[in-house]
């Protein structure tokens, strides 16, 4: 084999030294990796004299990347979003309807988004109503003949209040959530009501309760119904007949906010609303009597003693539901000096305001003497 060809053949491999039958090795070429940092070469020459300065050094962070809204939203629009949020509004709100849940639109922005039309939250609304304004509309309550007996007739018959609970159709859970929600406020329970009533009950005949008008077929008006009954209520100070109407199923719970207050004018009418409606606050386990005795406080404190203005409609609809016999006696007794020092205060400057802080601190006086003759036994 003669030189030249030993050179072609270990050309690939091989340089070939200046020095006759040397041949020098080639250097290994360099591999990038994908996703691996180079280490600057400053870091790697630089001696690590101490401890502290290394453990600086290899726990300091690079900063982040600051990129603009519109490269952001770009990025998002790339990214492949969900099955459930490519489908059409109407679907989704289809599956809303059919499924009850609250919580779908709280799945992603983009399911929020197109089941927050007014429209939708309005079906909404009345599906988880209908059952029970379907079966209950245009019936005076008051003359609707007493449930049946207890099963177990050693008990006797069921309390009065009990036993006019004729069975109600509807869900009370999906009506107990939809009242919960932020949207829900008395104006829009009552364009709800209106627009069922037009749909569904046109020409049915409707009876407004205390005969604040005569009953005829299609005269039902909500707003005008409602503010009559608010109007009397408010004039006569007499509790409301829960009795009369049914709009909501009996074991609906109450919204916390409407329990324990404060009340601006939305939340006592629609408070109102709801009591007049027939929620069942006679029971002895009802969700408000069940709640923990800090709620209870609060009430009392927002609806007499620690507000400025004492919100009279609150207290007379909640009072039976304010259970202070669950409230610690040394709170109750605070609350009680709270409320005669107000009375000293106001006077008898205003007869309504004096009369109110009179009735409650006459029920807390009770309270605490009947706790006081219990613990003695």
């Amino acid at each position: 084999m003669t030189t030249s060809g030993v050179f072609f053949f270990l050309a690939p491999l091989f340089y070939v030294s200046l020095v006759p039958g040397v041949f020098l090795a080639m250097p290994p070429t360099p591999i990038r990796v994908r996703g691996k940092r180079k280490a600057s070469s400053a870091v790697i020459s630089a001696p690590s004299t101490t401890t502290t300065t290394t453990t600086t050094t290899m726990t300091t962070r690079p900063s982040k990347m600051l990129r603009s809204i519109q490269d952001v939203k770009y990025t998002r629009q790339l990214q492949p979003r969900s099955s459930l949020d490519r489908l059409p509004a109407e679907i989704l709100e289809s599956i809303l309807l059919y499924s009850g849940s609250v919580a779908l639109p709280r799945a992603s922005p983009i399911i929020g988004a197109k089941l927050s039309s007014r429209v939708t939250l309005l079906r909404f609304f009345i599906w988880g109503f209908h059952d029970t304004w379907d079966q209950w509309f245009g019936i005076p309550f008051d003359k609707v003949l007493e449930g049946p007996r207890a099963e177990d007739e050693g008990k006797g018959c069921r309390t009065p209040q009990e036993a006019k609970y004729f069975p109600c159709d509807g869900d009370p859970e999906l009506q107990s959530a939809l009242l919960g929600l932020p949207w829900a406020d008395i104006d829009f329970i009552l364009h709800a009501q209106q627009t069922w009533a037009d749909t569904y009950a046109r020409h049915r005949w409707y009876e407004p309760p205390f005969r604040v008008y005569h009953g005829k077929y299609g005269a039902f008006d909500a707003a005008s119904s409602f503010n009559c009954v608010w109007r009397h209520f408010c004039r006569t100070r007499i509790g409301p007949h829960r009795t009369v109407v049914r709009n909501v199923h009996p074991n609906v719970r109450l919204p916390l906010p409407l329990v324990t207050g404060p009340w601006d004018a939305e939340r006592t009418k629609r408070l109102f609303w709801l009591v007049l409606g027939g929620v069942n606050l006679e029971a002895r386990d009802s969700a408000t009597r069940s709640l923990p005795w800090e709620y209870h406080l609060d009430f009392l404190r927002n609806a007499v003693v620690r507000t400025e203005t004492p919100n009279e409609v609150a207290y007379r609809l909640l009072r039976d539901q304010c259970d202070l016999m669950r409230v610690p006696p040394d709170l109750l007794r605070s609350e009680r000096d709270a409320l005669m020092k107000r009375l000293q205060q106001v006077g008898e400057t205003e007869p309504q305001v004096v009369e109110l802080l009179q009735d409650a601190l006459e029920d807390i006086n009770y309270k605490l003497d009947l706790r006081s003759s219990r613990s003695h036994k």
